[in-house]
């Protein structure tokens, strides 16, 4: 975080998160950028840090944290998006929210801006599931689509679903995955 270029990278990844983007679009958006850099470069090297897929150590380091964009084809740029995705989300899930959390403690940070990037919506109802250990896209799902079917309480946090909410989902042919994920949490 002391150099302007890892500084604009975060920027980029808290704004994604804000948008509440969906995982495809962060990492074509991801591949672009590469892609963006790439075109901009003048020099057939042009190192990117991937973590410990990397194979390139930079600036007399002793770890291969880096690689070399300049000539990936798009697929492996794709794949190399994909984890460097999943690793900067975790690395903002385990790091920085921590430090989000504590200016938010603090009443620094305005609650639809934390909600925001914390929990990607700032849909109370939507935050409510994530909370209780639904993921974001089924919890978008139910709220935006069948919120008539999911009644929660505030005040204790109890959400109790429509007997007849999975039927529904699946007749509009919704992803198999978030009905079995509603399936296997409702008790």
């Amino acid at each position: 975080m002391q150099n302007d270029e890892a500084l604009n990278y975060y920027k980029m990844i808290l704004n994604w998160r804000v948008e509440n983007l969906p995982f495809s679009l962060v990492v074509m958006r991801n591949f672009k950028y590469w892609k963006n850099g790439i075109e901009k470069s003048v020099s057939p090297y042009l190192l990117a840090y991937v973590g410990k897929w990397g194979d390139q150590t930079r600036n007399e380091g002793h770890r291969t944290l880096w690689t070399n964009i300049y000539g990936k084809s798009d697929y492996e740029l794709i794949n190399l998006a994909i984890v460097r995705i999943k690793e900067e989300d975790d690395f903002v899930d385990y790091n920085l929210i921590k430090f989000v959390e504590v200016l938010n403690d603090v009443e620094f940070m305005e609650k639809d801006f934390y909600n925001k990037i914390k929990y990607g919506t700032s849909d109370e109802r939507e935050i409510l599931l994530i909370r209780n250990g639904f993921s974001t896209f089924l919890s978008k799902l139910l709220i935006k689509h069948y919120s008539n079917k999911v009644d929660t309480c505030f005040a204790t946090g109890v959400i109790v679903f429509k007997s007849d909410l999975i039927e529904l989902m699946k007749q509009n042919d919704e992803n198999e995955m978030a009905i079995i994920e509603l399936e296997n949490s409702i008790i």
